[in-house]
């Protein structure tokens, strides 16, 4: 306090609670440029729709559903019930860390790496395994031992324990999927019952299960590899604490001056020891079992990318990685003590680590020519020409890719990727033609908008139906070679590819981006609950886009969303307006940028004038007629 008793500001603002607080709301407000718009699209994506609650903030909306099924029984039992496939709550749990990947944290690439070529063979090894987040986990052998050394959850400084619970959190909750409920389920055969074939989701009893149910929001996020930044950063701060701790206890022999460093010394250097003795064990299991690999891997399923499986360049992977770790455990347990009494010790350790990484993880960099970027896409001359930009359709899906690639290898799969990807215009790439999209893969695609592609095929040669593609003012279709039956499509064949398992087709008109109905049906908005729905939205979604079992011609007629109760100013419902067939509406685009679009429009009678655009809230709609002031109008969901 201050001599006159008040609190003494300045000595307070720089304490460590004033400078956590605006270290907080600095980075929030430096972050706020993209969380403020993500929550917005969040709300609007399927990560926000839900079947069953997935976390406890989520059962007050799943109550106020006019379902008979939400009831408060069915929303707790939801919390442990397993997901359906493709949804987001699936999603949640994908790119989990096993326990059986651990190893790659002191033997580098151990599993087999994933490109240039295919060599992952612990895909194959272990059943459980599923997609990889990060192809390596692999953080050095000197940050992992300095850190695991001094890592202490007790009788430790607030920081080290504080640093400590964090990697222990974080690394645990990396599990995701592999919770209790499925540590059960790999008893099954012992006990004769799983858990997880009676619905419950696998994830229960985990950390990050916990974490999903528990923390507000956390059921919007995805992947729990992501957690593993965590436990490397807290490990990698550990290490320098530990550094520093053996540094000293090599500079100080007298065990009666620091005997805590000194202990910390020969602690650590045993383990180098025997991790040394324990890589060598493995690497010579290795060797003398390279010939059964070849029949232990045969089943092996080829990658979509890079092909069958490597098992010689596997087997060279493992064998490799446990040499690694045999050679630098030996290595630095003989010399760093020597190297640490040396001024520029620490120096040289931190170059070595930086070597043997680029050494263990230098293929996880993968380069390809810039000619495979600037390679032009079937699409390159259509992109220059018209008002507004050009649309195509193009199925994302990543197994599209030429036909041998699954049955073949090559080490320059991945030029030949980024080259493919170029070329025929994988979602995104058509940015750098600035080229239109009309289906794209995203983590925030509108929840409406997914469901419309979901419900839009029927059969009409591997496309959507030709309806939607004329109301999204489609240009273009590539897709697989001999893929398109033209039947029902008005598509004339550019250019076919069949050595590349490609074709490009063209509408025979070009494609309208705006037109004027007549015929106008308004449908109320969902409620706030039921808009999180699936099954509300996949209801809602048939209503507009199928009536009576066909896809509804979305040119000639229009279904708007309205609040309950309400209907368009100049719109009765039981009225159509009787025109002479003369007479014909006028509609001409003047302007299209990212910011603006103008139409000049000419109607004979009261109409809607729909834009082949996304629905968003923040667009506005001015209107300027002849001899009077511009006015702003509404824009409706249609």
């Amino acid at each position: 306090r201050s001599t006159h008793g008040q609190p003494d500001l300045r000595r307070w603002s720089s304490g460590s609670p004033a400078l956590l607080l605006l270290a907080a709301v600095s980075g929030s407000l430096l972050a706020a440029v993209q969380i403020v718009p993500s929550v917005g699209w969040t709300a609007a994506s399927g990560r926000s729709a839900f079947a069953h609650p997935t976390s406890l903030y989520e059962i007050p909306s799943y109550l106020q559903r006019g379902d008979p099924e939400a009831t408060a029984i069915n929303a707790v039992a939801g919390l442990v019930q397993s997901s359906n496939p493709g949804s987001h709550a699936q999603q949640v749990y994908e790119f989990s860390i096993g326990p059986w990947r651990w190893p790659e944290l002191i033997w580098p690439n151990v599993s087999g790496t994933s490109f240039p070529q295919n060599r992952r063979w612990l895909s194959t090894a272990v059943p459980a395994e599923g997609r990889i987040w990060s192809p390596s986990l692999y953080m050095g052998l000197l940050p992992l031992v300095l850190g695991f050394g001094t890592w202490r959850i007790r009788k430790a400084p607030l920081r080290i324990r504080w640093i400590s619970w964090s990697v222990l959190w974080s690394l645990s909750a990396s599990l995701g999927a592999y919770g209790v409920v499925w540590l059960l389920g790999e008893f099954r055969p012992l006990t004769g019952y799983s858990p997880q074939e009676a619905g419950v989701n696998g994830a229960v009893g985990g950390i990050y299960w916990f974490m999903v149910v528990a923390l507000p929001a956390y059921a919007y996020f995805r992947f729990p590899a992501k957690l593993m930044v965590v436990t490397t950063m807290g490990l990698s701060l550990l290490a320098g604490v530990g550094l520093e701790r053996w540094q000293k206890g090599a500079n100080r022999p007298g065990r009666q001056e620091q005997p805590h460093d000194l202990d910390f010394s020969i602690t650590l250097t045993r383990w180098l020891w025997l991790i040394s003795a324990a890589s060598a064990a493995a690497a010579v299991m290795i060797f003398v079992s390279g010939r059964w690999w070849p029949h232990y891997l045969a089943d092996a399923a080829p990658d979509e990318l890079y092909g069958p499986l490597d098992v010689r360049g596997a087997w060279s992977d493992a064998l490799t990685a446990c040499c690694h770790a045999a050679i630098l455990s030996a290595v630095l347990a003989i010399g760093i003590a020597r190297l640490l009494r040396w001024q520029h010790g620490g120096v040289c350790l931190v170059l070595m680590t930086t070597v043997e990484m680029a050494m263990a993880n230098g293929c996880l960099v993968l380069t390809a020519p810039t000619s495979a970027i600037h390679t032009a896409s079937v699409l390159a001359e259509a992109s220059t020409s018209g008002e507004a930009p050009v649309r195509f359709y193009r199925d994302p899906s990543r197994l599209w890719v030429p036909k041998n690639w699954k049955s073949n290898r090559s080490a320059d799969r991945a030029t030949a990727t980024l080259a493919w990807d170029r070329e025929t215009l994988y979602p995104r790439f058509g940015l750098l033609e600035q080229l239109g999209s009309v289906r794209t893969v995203g983590t925030m695609i509108p929840y409406e908008y997914s469901l419309l592609w979901q419900h839009s095929f029927d059969g009409s040669g591997g496309l959507p139906s030709p309806p939607v593609l004329h109301a999204l003012a489609t240009d273009y279709v590539l897709a697989p070679y001999g893929s398109v039956d033209t039947t029902n499509h008005d598509l004339l064949a550019v250019s076919r590819y069949p050595d590349t398992n490609f074709e490009v087709w063209r509408r025979h008109r070009p494609a309208e981006r705006a037109w004027i109905v007549h015929d106008v049906v308004s449908v109320p908005t969902l409620r706030r609950a039921d808009a999180r729905n699936p099954t509300a939205q996949s209801m809602r979604t048939l209503e507009v886009l199928r009536p009576a079992g066909r896809v509804r011609d979305l040119r000639q007629s229009a279904v708007v969303e309205l609040p309950a109760g309400e209907s368009l100013q100049w719109w009765h419902a039981a009225r159509r307006p009787s025109r002479k067939h003369t007479e014909v509406d006028k509609l001409t685009l003047r302007e299209y940028s990212r910011r603006r679009v103008v139409f000049e429009a000419g109607l004979c009678d009261e109409g809607l004038l729909v834009v082949s655009d996304q629905f968003w809230e923040d667009w506005r709609a001015v209107v300027r007629t002849a001899g009077s002031q511009p006015r702003e109008v509404p824009i409706v969901k249609t």
